[in-house]
């Protein structure tokens, strides 16, 4: 397969679902990508009217092969990017860039002060290149009291001395931590001498 390939916002809802479908064979562990997922049935049921975040790339055949997917909740909030995926067929080629820059591009139009994506440990060092910056999530699998104790135990024990932005998730914990530099084995550590946490990278861009 060439690398002549066209990127676009998505121009139907069958387009919309044959870029998903890609998704979720690209990523059939992602619960998230999974066409019956509440995340894609969220995003179809938004198309048309935030389909100038919802970016595909096609051949000339009309193939799908690559797509980011990103929805904003309310006018003035962050844009949230869900999905990003290229064929192994095209990648190397500037494909996911475009894309992402296309969906810039409509965050820009809707006056979202950024872009913010969820976890991205695989990709970051695509992110960090592309002007994002990186912050380590912490988020604790609980809401009772030893949630409570494992936050404590985390801003004494591996967060000391770094600055934490502490926020929830349907009323879990969660840490966001500036680091300043992508370090896995910081990382590692954390997940090691925390417990009961799911820690990852989460990257933004600010316009």
């Amino acid at each position: 397969m060439g690398v002549n390939v066209a990127v676009r916002t998505v121009q139907s809802s069958h387009e919309m679902l044959a870029a998903q479908e890609l998704l979720a064979h690209m990523f059939p562990h992602h619960p998230g990508a999974a066409l019956d997922s509440d995340r894609a049935v969220r995003y179809r049921a938004l198309y048309p009217d935030q389909a100038d975040m919802m970016a595909v790339a096609v051949t000339e055949a009309g193939e799908a092969v690559g797509i980011a997917l990103a929805s904003q909740e309310c006018t003035g909030a962050r844009v949230i990017l869900r999905g990003l995926g290229v064929h192994p067929s095209v990648r190397g080629h500037g494909v996911a860039s475009r894309l992402l820059a296309l969906v810039e591009q409509g965050a820009i139009r809707r006056h979202a002060p950024g872009v913010t994506l969820g976890s991205v440990d695989d990709a970051v060092g695509f992110y960090l290149r592309m002007g994002y910056k990186a912050v380590l999530l912490v988020q604790f699998v609980a809401a009772d009291a030893s949630a409570e104790e494992a936050v404590t135990a985390a801003l004494a024990g591996p967060l000391a001395g770094y600055a934490c932005l502490r926020r929830s998730y349907n009323g879990i914990p969660q840490l966001f931590v500036q680091v300043g530099t992508v370090d896995m084995d910081f990382m590692r550590r954390v997940e090691q001498e925390v417990p009961s946490v799911s820690v990852g990278w989460v990257t933004g861009k600010d316009f």
